[in-house]
C-alpha cells in the first residue's frame, strides 16, 4: 500500500540545476553566435527554462498546500484491476 502514495518531494529537477543545464545547451549550440539562428535556439532554450520554472513553482505550491503524501488513485485502481484479472485467471 505504501507504493500507492505520491512521493513527499517534488519529482522535478530543481530550477538551479535546470538553469545550469540550459546554459550548457546554449553554449553548445552548433551555430555561430552572430548567426540569426543562434538567437532562435537561445530563445527556445530560455523558454523551456521558463516553462520548467513555472511548472516547478506550481508543483511546489501544491506540495505546500497538501502537506505530505497523497493517495495516487491511478496506481491504486490499476493495481486493483490487474489483481482482479490475475484472480479471475487463477479461478478459471
Amino acid at each position: 500500500l505504501y507504493a500507492v502514495y505520491s512521493t513527499p518531494q517534488i519529482p522535478m529537477v530543481s530550477p538551479e540545476i535546470f538553469y545550469q543545464q540550459v546554459q550548457e545547451q546554449i553554449e553548445n549550440i552548433p551555430v555561430p553566435k552572430d548567426s540569426p539562428h543562434y538567437s532562435h535556439y537561445r530563445r527556445y532554450y530560455l523558454q523551456q527554462y521558463q516553462q520548467h520554472l513555472t511548472q516547478y513553482r506550481e508543483m511546489e505550491e501544491d506540495f505546500k498546500l497538501n502537506k505530505g503524501p497523497r493517495l495516487n488513485w491511478g496506481a491504486l485502481l490499476q493495481g486493483l484491476g490487474i489483481g482482479t484479472w490475475v484472480f479471475v485467471a487463477v479461478l478459471t
